[in-house]
């Protein structure tokens, strides 16, 4: 009963401090919901960021061929008038590319795509060139720089098949044989009907259309708002894990510590109801942290299975971490400086102030993962993406046994300071 006692004295200190409470769960909610409100949120079920519609204005001027009814140039005016694309583009056909042009230039259209006239000629013939023009300013914001990469992309898988004619004649003249224009237009029928078939099927092209819009959705509000409110659950649960480790040395300037050594109770129960402290105190965070982030940003959070595990690790791992810097500290003075300068530092290189950037370097992702911190980060990362425990176990393993071992070398440190 000693330990739980001994828990509990330092569980109501903790709840009676108005600074503690603070830091332990206002502080994490209220930077991530200015970041919330600066990103535009309200609190609705369906946020996300509203990219503005980009204005693109098509000219189509292609022409086909007389051997077929199939026009290139009509399957590029249907993929970009795909309802799929209704939120990133406003595709409008006009007739005068000059006018176009000088739209884009003004600023009332965003993009411009001009189609040549030997555009069909052009990807089912060997020997055929065309030029399509796509006419943007070089200021590019966000929305058309998506249409620049979608046009562009759905015009590489047209490039395929003037690769084919070509790869095909020249197959036709190595056997000296001739490759009519008939059977260059039956190859490009037999073209036009697979590519039909497969923006019907949602392959094909329409796979460029899904990437860009899983891009689009990765930078959601909901996206960004858990991914930093996970950096913030990471960093304040370190700065929790600390402050109780912190509280040894409290004790022992404060004379509690020494008032308790003169009484029966051995070290290691001392030590035991500082964990125990620790653990509970993490756990209680943990949860009205999560329980709170999701009722106020709408953040899923993953299976229960992954939830309980990410909590377990970081908790291990905070706990730890706190013992094994506070074990190198002789006072409360020192603490100080340490406590800020290792929590800020530790925390910036492990990646839990830039989780809602996108599009992160790959290098930066992987010079995380030589801090506690990142692999903290990497568990809860895995969490929101609803992969599964058994999938991806890995980063909770890695997290636990960091924990585990800095967890052993403060307590370690800190029964031989007390022996």
């Amino acid at each position: 009963m000693k330990i739980l006692d001994l828990t509990l004295k330092d569980m109501l200190r903790a709840f009676r401090s108005l600074f503690a409470l603070v830091m332990m769960f206002v502080a994490p909610l209220l930077i991530t919901g200015l970041i919330h409100m600066a990103f535009g949120g309200s609190g609705g079920e369906e946020e996300s960021f509203n990219l503005t519609t980009t204005r693109l204005l098509l000219v189509n001027e292609d022409v086909g061929l007389d051997q077929s009814d199939f026009l290139a140039g009509d399957h590029v005016v249907a993929f970009l008038q795909d309802e799929r694309l209704a939120d990133i583009l406003a595709v409008e056909e006009v007739s005068s590319w000059a006018e176009a042009r000088i739209e884009v230039e003004t600023g009332t259209a965003g993009v411009a795509l001009h189609v040549p006239a030997n555009f069909t000629q052009a990807i089912t013939s060997a020997d055929a060139q065309s030029k399509v023009t796509l006419y943007y300013d070089s200021t590019l914001s966000l929305g058309p720089a998506i249409a620049r990469d979608v046009v562009q992309q759905f015009m590489d898988s047209f490039s395929a098949n003037s690769v084919l004619a070509r790869v095909t004649k020249h197959e036709f003249e190595a056997q000296d044989l001739t490759f009519s224009a008939e059977q260059q237009a039956a190859l490009m029928a037999e073209f036009g009907t697979g590519l039909a078939a497969l923006n019907e099927a949602g392959a094909g092209g329409t796979t460029i259309v899904d990437a860009g819009v899983q891009t689009t959705n990765k930078g959601s509000l909901e996206h960004v708002m858990a991914s930093t409110m996970a950096g913030m659950l990471i960093f304040f649960l370190f700065f929790t894990g600390m402050s109780a480790a912190q509280s040894i040395l409290t004790d022992e300037e404060e004379g509690t510590l020494a008032r308790l050594f003169t009484t029966p109770t051995s070290s290691a129960v001392i030590l035991g109801s500082k964990l125990l402290y620790t653990f509970l105190i993490l756990l209680v965070q943990s949860i009205v942290l999560i329980l709170v982030s999701q009722v106020l940003f709408n953040i899923s959070w993953g299976s229960p299975a992954t939830i309980i595990a990410a909590i377990m690790a970081t908790i291990l791992l905070a706990s730890g971490f706190g013992l094994a810097i506070m074990s190198f500290v002789e006072n409360s003075r020192q603490a100080g400086p340490i406590f800020g300068g290792v929590l800020t530092v530790s925390g910036m290189l492990g990646g839990l102030f830039t989780t809602g950037m996108p599009n992160i370097p790959s290098a930066w992702e992987t010079l995380t993962l030589f801090t506690p911190h990142g692999w903290a980060l990497r568990c809860w990362q895995t969490t929101l993406d609803g992969v599964m425990l058994s999938q991806a176990w890995q980063p909770f393993l890695i997290t636990t046994l960091i924990g585990f071992a800095l967890f052993i070398f403060g307590v370690l440190r800190f029964r031989r300071r007390f022996a």
